[in-house]
């Protein structure tokens, strides 16, 4: 690969993360209104409903993990290499492996809603909400599940092929348009609420049918020669037995993570045993609500990195290169991981006091730990990087993850209570993520001591960490709560501009990786531009 098709990849990176940063923040400043809209006219009782039906579906989704990730990296060498019979196989494979898990997902949704009046009847009763409102809202919900299965699967040839920007673009830019055309539906039918559901449905409904004739449409538009059977994939399989060999061993990574993260709620209930443990729950959730958020936002800002480093490895590129790009993003990941941590730490308090009132909030251990929770998953860098090398063998460290969890949470939380249960999240995550998985990628991916990683690691994390220690205890001292929304903003703003402007000087100064990753950053938005 020569230079020219190396910069075509940066910029492809780049344009994908742009797209995916724009079309994610547009959207959730669009759901603030939505939600707001749909309780006013609707209520919280119908809301909570979409919400359990929601659930149930994601739960039956659960079939799915791993599969995708898979197949995008499988897609890596044949795309490089131009070899479109191998493209048009895997992708079969990949359609004949969803149309199985679709029909299992509709059996079992079928055999759900039998249920439904056992579950549904007698809440929804109580609220005056008529039973056909649970079935018409999960046919809707179950219609856009479906559609991924049977027709959206092709849509991974895009991402493969670094031009994921344009799914982006379709899913949540639709996305954008159902939200705005549902709140006005809220605000024109609001006397009506009967009316203005049954509009929530046509919309939910037009815009999964939008979408799917969408992709469709721009995937036989650029990829004309792809030809998917679905009807080999069971030869397919022979074929191609590593797909299935890496989906397995997916599966159990995204399953464990998916319980790790979801189980969190239900320890502190546990745990806690007293009157107060659904009090601490609802406290917990809102700060999670925040750190979701986030969380969206990064892997929206480096969602483009995975194709990108596969297709650079599917090249030939130079472990050794590909090692210099992972701590050149690492640098850039963790001035953003800090940034938002000390804004936990020196400013949700005072969020929460605006937002929900009364003494809703964490104590400052508590909030300490919590800081240093988000940080190490904020700044974890190493799965992209692990995932565009197809290294998912160790499937023994998410067990592990999650028993480390599980038994410190419930020891040190009848200890120390809501303490410590993040010290138990903290240990394991420490472990595994801290300590195994950059140990795994650099001896088994790039082929090098792990101990670069951590030469690398602990200036970036001093020289940014000690600006923020230092901004955070003048916060503290001239303004030690900020009492208005005004305040607010205008503090977090300054925090904000300080703590990057100054890490930018400091980094570009004192840290080599820091400041290769920023002449990346600026190179590529300046020839995007």
């Amino acid at each position: 690969m020569n230079r020219e098709q190396q910069n075509a990849i940066a910029n492809k990176t780049v344009r994908n993360s742009l797209y995916s940063l724009v079309f994610f923040l547009l959207p959730l400043l669009a759901q603030f209104l939505y939600r707001r809209y749909f309780i006013q006219v609707l209520g919280d009782d119908l809301l909570g409903l979409n919400g359990t039906l929601t659930s149930i579906l994601n739960f039956l989704n659960l079939a799915e993990l791993g599969l995708a990730t898979a197949v995008g990296f499988s897609l890596y060498k044949p795309i490089v290499e131009g070899d479109k019979q191998t493209v048009s196989e895997i992708i079969s494979l990949q359609g004949w492996i969803y149309r199985i898990i679709a029909i299992a997902i509709a059996l079992a949704s079928c055999i759900l809603m039998f249920f439904f009046p056992h579950f549904f009847a007698e809440m929804l009763r109580d609220k005056g909400i008529p039973m056909w409102y649970a079935y018409a809202t999960f046919w809707v919900l179950l219609l856009n599940s479906l559609a991924g299965y049977f027709f959206n699967y092709r849509q991974i040839i895009l991402f493969s092929d670094l031009r994921g920007y344009k799914v982006t673009l379709i899913i949540r830019g639709s996305l954008l348009i159902k939200l705005v055309l549902q709140v006005f539906a809220f605000l024109y039918y609001k006397q009506t609420p009967q009316v203005a559901y049954i509009a929530w449905l046509i919309i939910e409904g037009v815009a999964t049918i939008a979408q799917t004739l969408l992709l469709e449409w721009i995937i036989k538009k650029d990829y004309p020669w792809l030809h998917t059977d679905i009807n080999k994939g069971n030869k397919l399989r022979l074929k191609h037995p590593a797909i299935l060999r890496k989906t397995s061993q997916l599966f159990l990574h995204k399953f464990t993570y998916f319980v790790v993260t979801m189980s969190t709620p239900l320890i502190i209930a546990i745990v806690l045993g007293s009157q107060d443990a659904l009090y601490k729950v609802a406290v917990y959730q809102n700060y999670v609500t925040i750190y979701s958020s986030l969380t969206g936002l990064f892997n929206s800002l480096f969602s483009a990195v995975s194709p990108a480093i596969g297709n650079l490895r599917a090249a030939k590129i130079q472990s050794r290169k590909i090692e210099e790009l992972f701590r050149s993003l690492l640098s850039l990941r963790i001035l953003l991981a800090l940034l938002a941590s000390f804004g936990f730490y020196y400013f949700s308090k005072d969020l929460m006091l605006l937002w929900v009132g009364g003494d809703r909030f964490f104590s400052q251990p508590e909030l300490l730990l919590f800081s240093i929770y988000c940080f190490m998953h904020l700044s974890r860098n190493v799965d992209q990087f692990i995932e565009a090398y197809g290294m998912f063998q160790d499937i023994w460290a998410p067990i592990a993850e999650a028993i480390i969890l599980l038994v410190l949470s419930f020891v040190l939380g009848r200890m120390y209570g809501l303490s410590g249960i993040f010290i138990g999240s903290i240990v394991s995550a420490f472990i595994i993520i801290c300590c195994w998985k950059p140990y795994f990628l650099y001896r088994y991916g790039f082929g090098t001591s792990p101990l670069r990683y951590v030469k690398a690691l602990f200036p970036m994390i001093a020289v940014m960490a000690g600006i923020g220690v230092g901004l955070g205890h003048i916060k503290m001292f001239f303004y030690p709560t900020l009492n208005t929304w005004g305040e607010l903003l205008v503090g977090g703003v300054c925090f904000i501009a300080c703590f990057v402007t100054l890490s930018v000087i400091l980094g570009y100064l004192l840290l080599p990786d820091f400041k290769r990753g920023s002449r990346i950053i600026l190179n590529k938005l300046r020839k995007t531009t």
